[in-house]
């Protein structure tokens, strides 16, 4: 009876005679699941080199952006320096044809004065295109002998 029941429903000879393609489909899905992770991790590998190589790029742009920045603000530096030399020379003419001297004070800021006859005009022009520092100006001196523009001693 019972060996009637086994073979009506569960046939085990079925059973035996499906066994090799069970496991045979088994070995077939655990393949395809570690290929399917390798697919993965080898995608997430891709994708991390790209962004590495989008960023090196990026920042290779960003130097070139900094670099053409700095001579740009480098040759507006120059110009901006050469306009005041120029300006410093006009400033020079104007004052001698109206006979006044400019003088700063230790502020910077700017007075002017009646100039003596005999001022050394070319000596101010010097001292105003020799210093170090365009944005800086001496205190000239109040003696006017000592910068050429007094009377002459005896």
């Amino acid at each position: 009876m019972f060996a009637d029941f086994s073979r009506d429903h569960i046939r085990p000879q079925e059973k035996l005679e499906e066994l090799p393609d069970l496991a045979w489909n088994r070995v077939k899905g655990e393949a395809n699941e570690k290929h399917s992770k390798a697919l993965l991790n080898f995608a997430d590998e891709e994708s991390k080199k790209i962004a590495n190589e989008i960023a090196r790029r990026t920042v290779d742009e960003k130097v070139r952006e900094a670099k053409a920045s700095a001579t740009r603000l480098e040759a507006e530096a120059r110009l901006s320096q050469t306009n005041e030399m120029l300006a410093r020379v006009t400033l020079v003419e104007r004052c001698k044809s109206m006979g006044v001297l400019p003088v700063w004070n230790r502020s910077g800021e700017m007075t002017f004065l009646n100039a003596p006859a005999n001022f050394d005009w070319d000596g101010l022009t010097q001292r105003l295109l020799s210093q170090d520092e365009l944005g800086q100006t001496e205190e000239p001196s109040t003696d006017l002998d000592a910068q050429g523009g007094g009377p002459p001693t005896p």
